[in-house]
């Protein structure tokens, strides 16, 4: 039985190695690469190779400096405002009752099913239509509007598990309805809002498509898309220079998980649960 045990535990332990290894060996390879010349990279593109040409990491920060701090304002801006709106929709599908609520509920979870991207066209006409092109409106408005369908879901249920006499007591004692929602619900739902943040943050920060086609100013352009577009040109790519731009690219959003990663798995893990 002992032996059985051990030999179980010594399969589980195996495999999450095998996963992390798994997981983490395409960030060892680009962190490697980011050392290397075009020259390295076409004979050994998988390999070490030396010499270490620190250089490529000065050059692609001059590079991408300014467009991490214009993806950092976007991404930052986009992810609390989204939080914030979702979180009263959601503040309202859970705990008052009105016409058609299921109905809108259900109108929601259907629109998630909805490819992102065949809205693209409309919501470029909308955007162009009210004279947005080239600002950040024409990131922050849209990645706002977007956000909501998901977050509205994810936090309402959270809030569902909230215990109502919480709300019935705050009632009684004559508690207005912003109180309730500032004092009782926000502190009680931190977890799954961080989580909300972070989610949406992670998406503003890596999207590509959208800023592509509402930003043509270089001072303007987010970081994903400096990225996808200097260090490339017609007939070769400086994947050193590029590699260097994604591990400086990758620090914020590092940061940001190692310092919420409790609240992170809070929030993800909290459906499994009943408060």
């Amino acid at each position: 039985m002992v032996l059985k045990r051990s030999l179980a535990r010594t399969s589980i332990y195996l495999f999450l190695i095998l996963m992390l290894a798994v997981t983490f060996y395409p960030f060892f390879l680009m962190v490697q690469t980011s050392f290397k010349d075009l020259y390295q990279f076409r004979k050994n593109p998988a390999g070490f190779a030396l010499p270490l040409h620190i250089e490529n990491y000065p050059v692609a920060f001059q590079a991408i400096w300014r467009s991490t701090l214009n993806s950092i304002v976007v991404s930052g801006t986009t992810a609390v405002a989204t939080v914030f709106v979702a979180s009263l929709a959601a503040y309202g599908f859970s705990r008052y009752e009105f016409p058609l609520k299921n109905v809108l509920f259900y109108a929601i979870i259907i629109l998630l099913m909805v490819p992102a991207v065949l809205m693209l066209s409309s919501r470029f006409i909308l955007v162009k239509q009210f004279g947005l092109i080239d600002t950040w409106f024409a990131l922050i408005l849209p990645y706002i509007a977007g956000g909501q369908l998901l977050l509205v879901m994810l936090i309402k249920s959270y809030m569902d598990g909230i215990p109502r006499s919480l709300f019935e007591s705050a009632i009684i004692d004559g508690a207005h309805a912003y109180y309730i929602y500032l004092r009782i619900a926000i502190p009680l739902t931190i977890p799954i809002l961080l989580t909300c943040t972070i989610i949406h943050f992670n998406f503003a920060w890596n999207d590509l498509i959208w800023p592509m086609l509402t930003i043509h100013r270089r001072e303007l352009k987010t970081l994903v898309v400096v990225l996808w577009t200097n260090f490339q040109t017609e007939f070769s790519l400086d994947m050193g220079g590029l590699m260097s731009g994604y591990v400086i690219g990758s620090i914020p959003m590092i940061l940001i998980m190692m310092s919420s990663m409790k609240y992170f798995i809070r929030g993800m893990t909290a459906g499994a649960l009943k408060v």
